[in-house]
């Protein structure tokens, strides 16, 4: 008898557990939805024997629009005419990004090309012809999938009812170009092509508060290991992500602000360095229908 009351105990809360386990994580029953953005990139490239240590892109604000149906969304943006300075050429930049969310997964591909910069030298600014090229492929595993949404924070198309976190691990590949048109990065005066491979982890933490308000928080680090093709030599290159979402998110409206840095570090050899900082803020509005 005490062993029949103990089992029929055990199996309650493994029903009660798992019932809230498997309601942690809501998908909105509306399946149509409309999505705003506003979007601003900054990237900053300083090169060791250049003649600019702080070199941007004269780059504009973009607005976007789009929707989504399902697991199936789509944006289309738009830049806005604001620059660093009106007296440069425009820069130019192409962006392809995509996000697939199997099982307790986060897949990510992106393509970017960016032509002519800006550096300050005393009080105006200069243009280069610098580009940079970059593709990633990368993956990332959520040892905790069942209480902690990823995309929640960030994608806005699932809904975290309570507190949890993270611990993420996975890995990446990444092509990386550079080419100074002229010469003003003597070291890119020929074009650079960097493939790396790098293992990658980190931590993300999504605290839920009263009226559907979230913050999310993450860290992730790499560490690339890759060959020049050019010369033909090692190159390493560290990588820091902190990410940060802030926003509501309901049934039938739901709206996030995203802060997010990448900072890497060129290691060519002892006597040469270079780094790149990017970072951007979005602001993300979807309506549901």
């Amino acid at each position: 008898m005490i062993h029949s009351k103990f089992f029929l105990f055990t199996l309650l809360c493994e029903l009660v557990v798992g019932s809230a386990l498997a309601s942690s994580i809501e998908t909105p029953e509306k399946k149509i939805s409309l999505r705003f953005s506003t979007l601003f990139n900054f990237i900053n490239f300083s090169a060791k024997d250049s003649y600019f240590k702080n070199c941007n892109l004269n780059q504009p604000i973009d607005i976007g629009i789009g929707g989504g149906f399902g697991d199936f969304f789509w944006d289309f943006t738009y830049a806005l005419p604001f620059s660093i300075d009106d007296k440069s050429s425009p820069s130019e930049v192409f962006e392809l990004k995509t996000n697939f969310y199997p099982s307790g997964l986060w897949l990510h591909g992106m393509v970017g090309f960016y032509n002519r910069f800006v550096f300050p030298k005393e009080e105006e600014y200069v243009e280069t012809k610098l580009q940079i090229f970059e593709a990633r492929i990368s993956g990332l595993y959520f040892l905790e999938n069942e209480r902690f949404s990823w995309r929640a924070a960030y994608e806005l198309d699932r809904i975290q009812k309570e507190t949890a976190g993270s611990w993420l691990v996975g890995g990446e590949f990444r092509l990386l170009g550079l080419h100074s048109k002229d010469s003003m990065a003597p070291y890119y005066a020929k074009r650079r092509m960097i493939p790396m491979l790098a293992p990658k982890g980190g931590y993300s933490h999504t605290f839920i508060f009263s009226n559907d308000w979230f913050l999310n928080l993450t860290l992730l680090g790499e560490m690339g290991f890759g060959i020049d093709l050019l010369s033909d030599k090692f190159v390493l290159a560290p990588e820091a992500i902190p990410k940060l979402a802030f926003g509501k998110n309901a049934k039938s409206w739901s709206w996030n602000m995203i802060i997010q840095c990448d900072y890497t570090l060129l290691l060519h050899s002892t006597k040469h360095w270079d780094s790149i900082y990017d970072a951007s803020f979005v602001v993300l509005f979807v309506r549901r229908f």
